[in-house]
């Protein structure tokens, strides 16, 4: 898990949150541009795209993640199955297993479920901001 975390983490990082910024600008484009049917619908099906490879990226690392807790739990159970070799399955156990692993977003971000609602709560923050900027720049073009 460490040399898969040490590999793709910055990969993931960048995909992440460039596929983040994308489906931000084309929902901000879709709701407060004025554009055809056709325009609208390339912007949805690129928000769709751009949602499917953040959800993509976060429920598989983090369900790998789970997975393999899950394994590390199992085996650090194994020493007390077998007595006969107790002291020498717990000493590779606890060779092996002392550190526990995550996959990350380039070392920054632990990947878990709630970084997707953490992260789609942001882009709904700062839509609501840009949205009200974008009022209030054009009621002071408006009065000028």
């Amino acid at each position: 898990m460490a040399s898969l975390d040490s590999c793709f983490c910055y990969s993931a990082f960048v995909v992440f949150f460039s596929s983040m910024g994308l489906l931000f600008r084309e929902v901000f484009a879709l709701l407060f541009d004025e554009s055809d049917i056709l325009q609208n619908t390339y912007k949805c099906v690129a928000g769709a795209m751009y949602l499917c490879f953040s959800i993509l990226i976060i429920m598989s690392a983090s369900e790998a993640v789970h997975l393999a807790s899950v394994a590390r739990d199992r085996i650090l159970s194994l020493p007390g199955k077998c007595p006969a070799r107790y002291k020498e399955i717990k000493f590779l156990v606890k060779r092996k297993l002392n550190i526990e692993t995550r996959l990350t977003l380039w070392k920054m971000y632990a990947i878990e479920r709630s970084l997707l609602a953490s992260s789609l709560g942001i882009l709904l923050t700062y839509g609501i901001l840009f949205r009200s900027l974008y009022q209030e720049y054009t009621n002071t073009i408006n009065v000028t």
